[in-house]
Parts: C-alpha cells; structure tokens; sequence
C-alpha cells in the first residue's frame, strides 16, 4: 500500500467544537450523533434569500454510527466561526 506524507496539519488534535477564530474552545460542540457517522452527501444548498446560510452554507446529509436514517446538517459561517443554520421547511412561513 501506498504511504500518503502526513503535513503539520494532520497531526493537529481535532476538538469537537465548530470553529471560532478567537478561542477554540468557545464554539458549540459538535452533535454527538454526528462523530463517527457515514457522510452520505457533502456540498452547499440552492437556497437563496433570507434563508440562505452565510458564507453559501455547507450541507452534509449522513447516517450516524448506530443508526440507518439519513440526517441533514447545513451550517453557516464567516472568517471567525462555523454554525448550525435552520432552514425553515416548505410548510413554514
């Protein structure tokens, strides 16, 4: 098997917490069913106006490890912090 080089990066512990530029340990933690989880689908989301994500939303749609039921995730986010973004459903006003 191929050895792929490791970068500094790649050593980095990885803190269950989304993202804050000024302290890691001040953004929310990750859902729990989210870790260890199968990612189905990854990408952004066609969802323009008022409800769209800042920074284009990032959407990952995944199975968590001990379940079969696909679950959606979309977050928002800026130069300084990740977050998790609702959109309202259809039914919604």
């Amino acid at each position: 098997m191929k050895r792929i080089a490791q970068k500094g990066s790649d050593r980095a512990a990885v803190i269950p917490r989304w993202p804050d530029f000024f302290d890691h340990q001040r953004g929310k933690r990750v859902p729990v069913d989210l870790i260890g989880a199968t990612i189905v689908a990854i990408g952004t989301t066609d969802v323009y106006g008022r409800d769209r994500p800042e920074g284009g939303g990032l959407v990952i749609d995944y199975m968590p490890r001990a379940g079969s039921d696909v679950r959606r995730i979309v977050l928002a986010f800026t130069e300084v912090g990740m977050w998790r973004h609702r959109i309202p459903s259809p039914d919604e006003d």
